[in-house]
């Protein structure tokens, strides 16, 4: 109990002197994601771990990547058309086989 009761008065303090993790686990984000919301609405960017591993991002709006556009899309498929040779096998033959294993 009194282990937990430190856990939650270190958790506040960091809050309160904006000292929280820069790497905060999936539970601490979870529990603090208003906070965490704020220090990216001010420029910092966050990344979530979970067991130590990078698990989610939080970063602004402006800094997101452009997501492309359908014509983008159509022209990069048709480029990897190009440059992908067809076999000797059909695609349905390709499904299949795959589904051997």
């Amino acid at each position: 109990m009194a282990e937990r009761l430190s856990t939650i008065v270190g958790s506040l303090r960091g809050l309160l002197l904006g000292t929280s993790p820069r790497r905060p686990a999936t539970a601490y984000a979870k529990t603090h994601l208003s906070a965490l919301l704020d220090r990216v609405a001010t420029g910092e960017s966050i990344t979530t771990t979970r067991h130590g591993v990078p698990a989610a991002m939080l970063i602004p709006i402006g800094h997101a990547a452009p997501r492309p556009s359908h014509a983008d899309i159509v022209d990069a498929t048709r480029a990897l058309r190009k440059r992908v040779k067809p076999g000797k096998m059909s695609v349905r033959e390709m499904v299949a086989e795959g589904r051997r294993f």
